[in-house]
């Protein structure tokens, strides 16, 4: 008995311990630079070569983040935010929301691509996928209900990215 207290108890040091260093990772700044009209080459290095033309997607702005990450942010038909980004994959880390604790983590293909999708009931939604030497992040701030229905394929099965020259 007083070995299972024990071992909660250091779980549950260990569970804080974590916390505390992914809420310091996130609030991490991030240096964004704008750049017009989704055309990143100069900075990045590629181009978005296909992306998903939806009414359920509505472009708001883009930039570059970190000098080596695109992002495109998006009104949804829900009213919400959708920011996805995209980089030569590396093995740098494109998404500052991991760390989050998120409820739910599950792996499944969509196509012939594995989608990480990072859940949270009525909070905040991430899929993470790595196609063609590149990573893609989408996030969401809000639990967004037609993701699940159709606006991740949408977007996984349609964006494609192509290295400059």
């Amino acid at each position: 008995m007083q070995t299972g207290i024990v071992v909660f108890a250091v779980l549950l040091l260990c569970a804080v311990g974590l916390g505390a260093f992914f809420w310091n990772r996130r609030k991490k700044k991030e240096k964004v630079v704008s750049w017009s009209g989704g055309d990143f080459t100069a900075k990045t290095g590629f181009t978005f070569v296909q992306l998903p033309c939806s009414d359920r997607l509505r472009a708001v702005d883009s930039q570059v983040v970190d000098g080596f990450i695109a992002q495109l942010r998006f009104r949804t038909e829900q009213g919400g935010m959708a920011i996805l980004r995209a980089a030569v994959d590396v093995g740098r880390e494109i998404s500052r929301q991991t760390g989050r604790p998120y409820s739910t983590v599950h792996r499944f293909q969509l196509g012939d691509t594995e989608v990480t999708f990072y859940h949270n009931h009525s909070g905040p939604q991430l899929a993470l996928w790595s196609r063609d030497g590149f990573r893609y992040c989408l996030y969401l701030p809000k639990a967004e209900p037609t993701l699940m229905g159709g606006l991740l394929g949408l977007l996984v099965e349609n964006t494609r990215c192509r290295l400059y020259g």
